[in-house]
Formats: C-alpha cells, sequence, structure tokens
C-alpha cells in the first residue's frame, strides 16, 4: 500500500494521485493538518528517508523562515518541531512499507 501525506493541495499532489490512479495502484491519503502526525511516525519517516531530514524537511517553505530553526538540533529536538509545525514538511511525501 502507498502512502501520501499532505498538508496542502497543490498541483504535485494532484498528478500524483491522478498517476496512482491510472495505474491501479491502492493510495492512502492522509492530510497531515485534519490528522496530525505522532511522533512515532515523524520518527519512522526519519528512518524511511535515504538522506534525512534533507528528504523531508522544506528549507524553503514559508514556516521554516518564519521560525528559527537551527541545523544544530538533535534528532528529538527536530521531531518535536516537525510535530509543533508539519507544514515545515514537504508536500508532498509518499512512501510504502
Amino acid at each position: 500500500m502507498i502512502n501520501l501525506y499532505f498538508h496542502t493541495s497543490d498541483p504535485a499532489k494532484r498528478k500524483m494521485l491522478d498517476w496512482f490512479h491510472n495505474q491501479k495502484i491502492d493510495v492512502q491519503i492522509r492530510n497531515i493538518m485534519q490528522k496530525r502526525l505522532t511522533e512515532l511516525e515523524i520518527r519512522h519517516l526519519f528512518l524511511l528517508s535515504d538522506n534525512g531530514s534533507d528528504d523531508l524537511i522544506a528549507v524553503r517553505s514559508k514556516t521554516v523562515q518564519e521560525h528559527v530553526f537551527d541545523k544544530g538540533l538533535t534528532f528529538n529536538q527536530l521531531v518535536i518541531a516537525v510535530y509543533q509545525h508539519p507544514k515545515i514538511l514537504k508536500n508532498p511525501i509518499v512512501f510504502n512499507e
């Protein structure tokens, strides 16, 4: 099963959903602003990524620019920051188990 997490409905999300639908691939979608990620789910996303925070954090996003996120954050601090500000994640995030 493919999982797709998003926080805004943008063209990239719609294109991905259309592609999965055309390929007849089941997708479980989740708006992370309506149903927030748990700290355990955030940790799991980081474990799945090849390049850690570089793969998941949208460094050019308005939310990241509005808040001071030090590159020296510990892993636990980063998880808490994502939990408190889910819009710092790239959009959409697609993964399978």
